[in-house]
């Protein structure tokens, strides 16, 4: 049991390394289309989420659970198209702490960073006992 522990506690690590890195990629984004492209703070935050998701699978897949393979392209693409499931409904608790915040008049940046915190528990909870699960040897 303390080897499971150990190694759940490594694999948050990396997990949240992986996040803070699209973290980075998604509020970079975010600043460029609010800022640059004019393409209001909605439409914005969905496009860097979009990206963000997609450097955090690459991420995950090859870093946080890299042990963990598939054993065919169609178990691989079962596990992307969950991915893509389960995210999107953390990005739901996500957006909506996004959007209550924005309502609330909290810096759009500000508001952005705690939809990510309250969303990432529920993240790696998907991402490890679903996306990732090992099959029992």
């Amino acid at each position: 049991m303390s080897a499971n522990i150990n190694l759940l506690g490594k694999r948050f690590i990396k997990f949240s390394i992986v996040g803070a890195v699209g973290m980075v990629i998604g509020l970079g984004t975010l600043y460029i289309f609010v800022e640059f492209a004019n393409l209001g703070y909605y439409l914005s935050w969905f496009l860097a989420t979009i990206l963000n998701t997609l450097s955090n699978y690459i991420g995950n897949s090859f870093f946080t659970w890299r042990e963990v393979k598939t054993k065919s392209q169609k178990e691989e693409t079962k596990r992307l198209i969950l991915y893509y499931i389960l995210t999107f409904l953390a990005l739901g608790i996500n957006y909506l702490t996004y959007y209550i915040l924005l309502k609330m008049q909290v810096y759009y940046i500000y508001a952005a960073l705690a939809g990510v915190v309250v969303a990432t528990g529920l993240n790696f909870t998907f991402n490890n006992w679903i996306i990732w699960k090992e099959k029992s040897k």
